[in-house]
């Protein structure tokens, strides 16, 4: 399904591969250590790929891309992401969506605000969705899944002018709906470290509930022993709202 679609009609799975920049080479195996690889896998039942600039030249996704402009490494302690691509770099590269992570909170939040502003005015002006990847970070959080905090930043990106907002889980479908809700922009979660195949999926089920646009998954999907079942499985949750015991069986 064409991205800006999938988004609209609450049904978008997207794929997120940029953790070689976020962790390094840790969370791949053999076979996933190659891009390549998981892009050629996945890519057919997906929505879109996030990638960096890097990865995407190499990979190339059959599915929408969404390119990074922003990162970090875990080598760095400042709670910045730096500018890493350009709007002109996605024009470029053909990519139907751009990204741009803001930590809400953080001490340097009016420069990663301020960098997203403009990368959203040069998105629009392009005809390319922005998405922001809004997580709350700073001496002030004492809890980065608190839902009134994550319904600060997600409120805090719609603010900004994102067209879409990647925020985290808050713990529960009810506290997630309150996101939901206090964002005027579609919300889709962000899948976070390993899990559970039933917490994982059980996870998809309720921010579904909950009223968000989709998921952005990335580890629990690709990190999976098999990775196009797990797609698979959910799929079954975000585009036919199946019942948890039937995304179980596409496992089997």
């Amino acid at each position: 399904m064409e991205l800006k679609k999938a988004v609209a009609e609450k049904r978008c799975v997207i794929i997120a591969l940029d953790q070689g920049m976020e962790h390094g080479p840790s969370d791949f195996n053999d076979w996933s250590m190659d891009p390549r690889n998981i892009v050629n896998a996945l890519s057919q039942h997906a929505d879109g790929f996030m990638l960096n600039r890097g990865i995407a030249e190499i990979a190339k996704p059959k599915c929408s891309l969404i390119l990074k402009l922003t990162g970090k490494t875990a080598l760095c302690e400042r709670l910045m992401q730096a500018p890493i691509a350009s709007v002109e770099d996605a024009k470029k590269l053909k990519a139907s969506a751009v990204a741009a992570t803001v930590y809400i909170g953080s001490p340097e939040e009016q420069n990663m605000m301020a960098f997203a502003s403009r990368a959203i005015s040069e998105a629009k002006r392009a005809g390319i969705i922005s998405m922001g990847l809004m997580y709350p970070r700073g001496p002030l959080v004492k809890n980065k899944h608190d839902p009134a905090i994550v319904a600060y930043a997600s409120r805090a990106g719609a603010e900004l002018g994102f067209d879409c907002i990647k925020t985290h889980y808050t713990g529960s479908k009810d506290s997630f709906a309150r996101v939901v809700q206090a964002c005027p922009k579609p919300v889709l979660m962000a899948g976070g470290g390993k899990a559970s195949d039933a917490a994982f999926l059980t996870t998809v089920k309720n921010v579904m509930e909950a009223g968000a646009a989709g998921v952005v998954v990335g580890r629990n999907v690709w990190q999976h022993k098999t990775p196009a079942k797990m797609l698979e499985a959910v799929n079954e949750i975000v585009k036919h709202d199946s019942a948890l015991g039937i995304a179980l069986r596409c496992l089997k």
